[in-house]
C-alpha cells in the first residue's frame, strides 16, 4: 500500500506540471477552435493514470521531480517537486525515521494515516456519485421515448446525455424544431467522440487524485473545452447563419432546474456566457493554420507525456557503482526470503592498489520478514517452549524492520568488473576471502555445513556449562547448567540455571541473560529468579544496560499457595545475585571470546537477522 500511494503522489506531482502547461498553452489558443485545447487534456489524463513514460529530449517536464519510494526509511526523508519553496516547506516538516529496528517509524505512521485519509476521500466521492446517479436514474424512468436513443423529459431545461454503454439523449419538452436540430447534433457529437466515456474516466481519476486542487481545475476546464468544441462542431456543420439562433437557445436553456450534480455518467451544458461568446466569435481557420495547430498540439503532447532524458555525461562515482551493484545483487539474492526496505553503505574508504580500485565499507540491508506466524520460526518457538521471559520481545521484534550487516571489500578492475570479498571484522587474523551475496543466504550456509552436523540442538563441547548449543542464525548460544562462574553455578543452586548470550551485530554489543532456579516444586514447570541481564559494547567493553532481578518472596507466596512452594525455597526469598561492573565485563569478554571461537571453527560469516 505504501508503494501505491507514493506512486499516486508521484503521478499527481508530475501531472500538476502538465496541467499548468496546458492552462498556459490554452491561453495562447484562445482564438482558435477549442478542439485543439480539448486534445491537450489527454496528456493530463495520461500522466494521472500511467506511473511510467518514455524519455525524450523534447520533454517539457523538469528533471528529477519525484517522491522516493523508500522515503519512509531514508535517513533524511525528502521530496523533490522541482519548486524550491515547496520542497523546503515540506522537507522541513518531514520527520526522520527512527532506528530501523524500532517499533514505530514516524514516516510509516504518517504514510498509514495518509493512506487512510486518501481511501476515505475516494470512498466518499464514489458513494456520493453513485447515490446521485441512482437518484437521477429514478427521475428519468418516466421520460418519453421519441426515436433511436432520444427521449423527452419534463422538469429539466437543459439537455444532457446519460449512460455509458448505450448512452441516451434527454431533451427538455419546450424545444422548438430548430432548437432540437442544434441540440441533437451537439449531443450526438458528444456520443460520437465518446465524450461520455472520457468524462467518466476523468471523473474517476479525479476521485483518485482528489487531494490535488490542480486536478479538479483540470477536470473543470476539460469539461468546458469539451462543450465549446461541440458547439463549434454544430456551427461548422450547420453554417454561420445559425449563430444567433443557437446562442438564443443556449441562453434560454441556461435558466431553470439543472441536472442533478455529482453523477459522472450524466453531463449537460454549463458556462453559458463563454459558450455564447465562443459561438458568436467562431471562425473556421484556414487550412495552413490547421496544419500548424495539429503539429503544435502533437509536439506539445509529446513534450508533456515524456520524461526528460537522463544526462549520461554525469560522472558516476565508484561508491555509486558499488552501491548499484550491491543493491541489484541483494534484491536478486534476498527478495525470496525478505521484504527489502533499504540499502546503505557506511564507513566507505577507497584506494588504488595495482591499478584497481579497492573499497572497504560496511553494508546494511534493512529488511522485514515476510508476514507469517512468528511461532513457526524455530528460535521463537523454542523460546516459547522453554518459557523464556523474552519470548514476547522476540515475537514482536521478528515482525519489525531488521538489519543485515556485512563488512565487505569491493575491487573494481580496469573493465569495471566488481568483485566482492569479506571477512569477520571481530577476528583480526582473518584474511579477506572472495564472496557472492548469495553466500550469505542462511539456507545455503545450512546446506554447506550439513555434513558437519551443525545443529542448534546439538551440544558443543565446553567447560562452561552442562549444556551449550550454538544458533548460527542469531550468533547466540543457549546455556543450561552454567557452572564456570561461581555466581551462577554454586552447589547452593545445584547448577539449575538456563540462559543465553548473543552478539548483536547492528548494535556491536553482546547480550547475556540467565535465570536461576531457587526451588519451585518441579511440577510447577517453570524457573524463577534471581535473574541477571546485561548488554556490553564489544569495542569499548562499556556496560550499555544492566538489570539484576531478585527472586520472588516465596514466604509470602507460600501463605497463599503452600502446595506450590517447596519449603526449601523459603531461604532464597528476595535473593539477588550481586555483580560488580568489573565482574560483568569479565563475563562479557569471556562469552564474546567463546562465541567467536565457535564461529571460527564453523568457517563462515554470520550476520544479525
Amino acid at each position: 500500500m505504501d508503494e501505491l500511494i507514493i506512486s499516486v503522489l508521484n503521478m499527481s506531482l508530475t501531472a500538476s506540471y502538465v496541467i499548468v502547461f496546458v492552462i498556459v498553452i490554452r491561453l495562447f489558443l484562445k482564438k482558435f477552435p477549442k478542439v485543439y485545447s480539448y486534445a491537450l487534456w489527454f496528456s493530463v489524463l495520461f500522466r494521472l493514470i500511467c506511473p511510467f513514460s518514455f524519455d525524450s529530449i523534447f520533454s517539457l517536464i523538469p528533471k528529477n521531480v519525484n517522491i522516493p519510494q523508500d522515503i519512509a526509511y531514508l535517513p533524511k526523508p525528502e521530496i523533490n517537486s522541482g519548486i524550491t519553496a515547496i520542497d523546503s516547506a515540506v522537507n522541513n516538516v518531514l520527520p526522520p525515521p527512527v532506528n530501523p529496528a524500532a517499533s514505530a517509524n514516524p514516516m510509516q505512521i504518517w504514510l498509514a494515516i495518509g493512506e487512510a485519509v486518501w481511501l476515505i476521500g475516494i470512498a466518499i466521492l464514489l458513494i456520493y456519485s453513485v447515490f446521485t446517479t441512482v437518484k437521477l436514474y429514478r427521475k428519468l424512468r418516466y421520460a418519453k421515448y421519441v426515436e433511436d436513443n432520444i427521449y423527452i423529459v419534463n422538469g429539466f431545461k437543459t439537455p444532457f446525455v446519460f449512460g455509458i454503454v448505450n448512452p441516451k439523449i434527454y431533451l427538455p419538452d419546450h424545444l422548438s424544431e430548430n432548437e432540437k436540430s442544434y441540440v441533437l447534433l451537439h449531443e450526438q457529437t458528444h456520443i460520437k467522440r465518446a465524450d461520455h466515456i472520457v468524462k467518466l474516466a476523468f471523473f474517476i481519476i479525479t476521485c483518485i487524485h482528489w487531494f490535488n486542487p490542480f486536478v479538479w481545475i483540470a477536470f473543470y476546464l476539460m469539461g468546458e473545452d469539451m462543450e465549446l468544441s461541440c458547439d463549434e462542431k454544430v456551427v461548422k456543420q450547420m453554417g454561420n447563419s445559425i449563430k444567433k439562433e443557437y446562442s438564443s437557445s443556449l441562453l434560454s436553456m441556461s435558466t431553470g432546474k439543472r441536472i442533478l450534480g455529482g453523477s459522472p455518467i450524466a453531463f449537460g451544458e454549463n458556462n453559458t456566457k463563454d459558450r455564447i461568446k465562443n459561438v458568436l466569435n467562431y471562425k473556421k481557420p484556414k487550412f495552413w493554420v490547421i496544419v500548424i495547430l495539429i503539429f503544435v498540439i502533437i509536439a506539445v503532447g509529446i513534450g508533456l507525456m515524456t520524461n526528460p532524458k537522463n544526462d549520461k555525461s554525469v560522472t558516476v562515482s565508484n561508491e555509486d557503482k558499488i552501491s548499484a551493484y550491491l543493491k541489484e545483487n541483494s534484491i536478486n539474492t534476498f527478495s525470496l526470503y525478505y521484504e527489502l526496505l533499504d540499502f546503505n553503505i557506511s564507513d566507505y574508504q577507497e584506494k588504488v592498489v595495482g591499478g584497481k580500485i579497492e573499497a572497504i565499507f560496511s553494508y546494511t540491508i534493512v529488511h522485514k520478514n515476510y508476514d507469517r506466524d512468528p511461532d513457526t520460526v524455530q528460535y521463537i518457538k523454542e523460546a516459547k517452549e522453554r518459557g523464556d521471559k523474552n519470548y514476547q520481545t522476540y515475537y514482536d521484534e521478528y515482525l519489525q524492520p531488521q538489519n543485515m550487516n556485512f563488512f565487505l571489500k569491493a575491487v573494481i578492475d580496469e573493465y569495471n568488473t566488481i568483485t566482492l570479498y569479506s571477512k569477520n571484522p571481530a577476528i583480526e587474523s582473518e584474511e579477506w576471502h572472495q564472496v557472492e551475496m548469495s553466500d550469505f543466504v542462511i539456507g545455503k550456509i545450512t546446506e554447506e555445513h550439513e555434513s558437519e552436523n551443525i545443529n542448534r540442538n546439538e551440544p558443543i563441547e565446553n567447560n562452561i556449562a552442562e549444556y551449550i548449543s550454538y544458533d548460527y542464525e542469531n550468533r547466540s548460544i543457549y546455556i543450561a547448567g552454567l557452572k564456570i562462574f561461581e555466581e551462577f553455578g554454586t552447589e547452593e543452586f545445584e547448577y539449575a540455571n538456563e540462559g543465553s548470550a548473543r552478539i548483536i551485530n547492528d548494535e556491536n554489543a553482546i547480550e547475556f541473560f540467565i535465570t536461576v532456579s531457587t526451588g519451585l516444586v518441579p511440577g510447577a514447570g517453570s524457573i524463577t529468579g534471581p535473574d541477571v541481564y546485561f548488554k556490553m559494547a564489544l569495542d569499548t567493553n562499556e556496560i550499555v544496560e544492566k538489570k539484576l532481578t531478585h527472586a520472588p518472596n516465596y514466604a509470602e507466596i507460600a501463605k497463599l499457595n503452600p502446595e506450590h512452594i517447596n519449603p526449601d525455597s523459603i531461604q532464597y526469598s528476595e535473593k539477588i545475585i550481586e555483580l560488580s561492573d568489573e565482574r560483568i565485563i569479565e563475563i562479557g569478554e569471556y562469552l564474546k571470546e567463546f562465541i567467536l571461537e565457535v564461529e571460527s571453527k564453523l568457517d563462515y560469516f554470520t550476520y544479525e537477522d
